[in-house]
């Protein structure tokens, strides 16, 4: 065997030993007859295996229930299961029985870790354990609870009569005797052991059974009555697609009030004049019958006044509910409770919450005012823009005037003009031209136009003759100085320049003016400044003074 350490151990005559083994170890084991003189030669036999205990239970993962789509009362509960790694076992033992402890107890043997059944609503109690040729594993415990899709409780088919705290009758369809006689009630409560009666009947579709424990007050029962299809025996014959459930239906033998009242109340969407009210559910141990619905008491929360209480009923099943007509800006006081047929029960903790206060009519009015002010501006603003537009047309700025721009242009070509000529003259350099200076005409601002043109033109006489007598020389520079400042165009008094004004400067400045014969009007060599520099640029003080000579 290799690397196995092999003990040979006694020998039994009958073929059995015992021996400590530690149940944690995988043992191989080989046997062989002892020799003797009929039996000379004895062979080990074929090695054995002895594999270690189980000793964790198996785990459930999953289990399932849904309705069966095809029997009605009946449903498909699948279980899935595992082990350990370690643990390898040839396979796993699973029994089934009724909660209630009705026979039989159905056992299977399989090597898969998932099994379906086809079981009826009742509870169940399932067990799970591994195996292997050594030992057999604890066992998995799980109890299937009752459940699926009743029908017959819907519908009203199925009733209860109850004569006294041991004894009740159970009453059925009178047309389901014509396919079923064997019949099961199973009669439980919460958190004890079910009891159930099995019976034939084949005559009245009722039946009247008498209990070993009486009915307890408060106390909420619940009965199920199934059908079994086989005819010969009405007891089970397996577990496994055996039975299903007919009805089931809920009593209590007395009821009473609830015992506690709803919890977790909660106000919330409050408004001026509503709010939400929840809640949480009065647990089934609590209500000591069948709840019928809740009621809402509530009033103003004044501590100095007394005011009428208001009751409001709803349903069992809500939850929550609107209040709704209250009173804006005010405190309430709210308190709930359930009820059976035996009356009101606890009420709950008053709860207190106010509403919101309303939006007053000043403030929409203001609101309103406000608004309207807001529309008034934007309106005058508009008025008052188109307004300027009709009685204050806009000034155009003379920097943007086409007029103008004309206007500069007339003059720069006068300019060139009078350029181009001093550059002709400068080419000709062998001519000398004799320049006789003619008493001429300062050109005066346009604000002295106005008064007398004669007396001015004396006096400008007067001044050019004295200079004349006084230097008998032109002096050119000086007299080119004198005629620019003379002839420069008169400044404006003021930013702002009309086209009249305008046109009047440079009428003295570009237009040009005839002699002294037409009164109001400027000598030809003072309006036209650029021609007078030409000459008196051409003709130099040498050239003169040898003229004269």
């Amino acid at each position: 065997m290799g690397d196995l350490d092999w003990n040979v151990t006694e020998t039994y005559e009958n073929g059995r030993m015992r021996h400590s083994l530690n149940t944690s170890q995988v043992y191989v084991v080989q046997v062989k007859c002892a020799q003797s003189i009929k039996c000379s030669q004895c062979p080990w036999s074929v090695p054995y295996v002895i594999p270690a205990e189980l000793k964790t239970q198996p785990v459930l993962v999953n289990l399932e229930g849904v309705d069966c789509p095809i029997t009605k009362g009946s449903r498909l509960v699948s279980l899935v299961w595992k082990t350990t790694e370690e643990e390898r076992p040839d396979g796993y033992f699973v029994s089934i029985q009724k909660a209630s402890g009705e026979l039989p107890k159905d056992h299977f043997n399989i090597t898969r870790t998932e099994m379906t059944l086809n079981l009826s609503c009742s509870a169940y109690i399932i067990t799970i354990s591994a195996f292997n040729n050594a030992s057999v594993s604890a066992a998995l415990s799980q109890t299937i609870t009752s459940g699926g899709r009743l029908t017959g409780s819907d519908a009203g088919k199925l009733n209860v009569t109850l004569h006294s705290n041991a004894s009740f009758t159970v009453y059925w369809e009178a047309q389901l005797l014509k396919n079923y006689v064997c019949y099961s009630v199973e009669l439980s409560r919460k958190q004890l052991k079910a009891t159930y009666f099995s019976f034939f009947e084949d005559e009245q579709n009722n039946k009247t059974l008498d209990l070993t424990e009486p009915l307890e007050p408060y106390k909420r029962y619940t009965l199920f009555l199934h059908i079994r299809p086989n005819k010969d025996t009405c007891n089970l014959k397996s577990i496994n697609s055996s039975e299903h459930t007919y009805g089931r239906m809920h009593f209590y033998f007395e009821e009473g009030t609830p015992m506690s009242a709803p919890r977790n109340i909660s106000y919330y969407n409050v408004t001026a004049t509503s709010s939400v009210l929840q809640w949480s559910p009065i647990p089934e141990e609590d209500l000591r019958g069948f709840l019928l619905g809740y009621k809402i008491d509530y009033k103003e929360y004044n501590s100095g006044s007394h005011t009428a209480e208001k009751t409001l009923t709803v349903d069992a099943e809500s939850t929550s509910h609107v209040i709704e007509g209250l009173k804006p800006g005010t405190g309430y006081q709210v308190q709930i409770s359930g009820y059976t047929r035996a009356g009101r029960g606890v009420l709950s903790i008053p709860g207190l919450f106010k509403t919101y206060e309303p939006v007053h009519e000043k403030n929409n009015m203001a609101i309103l005012v406000f608004v309207a002010t807001i529309a008034l501006l934007i309106v005058a603003c508009m008025l008052i823009k188109r307004t300027k537009v009709v009685f204050w047309p806009s000034i155009p700025n003379p920097k943007n005037s086409n007029a103008i721009q004309n206007i500069e242009r007339f003059c720069e070509v006068e300019l060139l003009e009078s350029l181009k000529t001093l550059k002709m003259e400068e080419r000709d350099s062998h001519s000398v031209q004799i320049v006789k200076e003619a008493a001429g005409h300062l050109s005066w601002p346009i604000l002295f136009a106005a008064e007398n043109q004669e007396d001015s033109t004396e006096m400008c006489s007067g001044q050019i003759q004295e200079d004349t007598n006084k230097d008998n020389i032109l002096d050119s520079p000086a007299h080119t100085e004198l005629a620019g400042h003379a002839n420069s165009q008169p400044a404006f008094t003021c930013g702002y320049t009309t086209l009249e004004m305008f046109q009047d400067a440079e009428k003295s400045h570009c237009s040009p003016i005839i002699s002294n014969d037409s009164r109001g009007k400027l000598q030809d060599d003072v309006i036209k400044p650029g021609q007078h520099y030409v000459g008196q640029f051409c003709s130099s003080p040498t050239f003169d003074m040898s003229t004269k000579v």
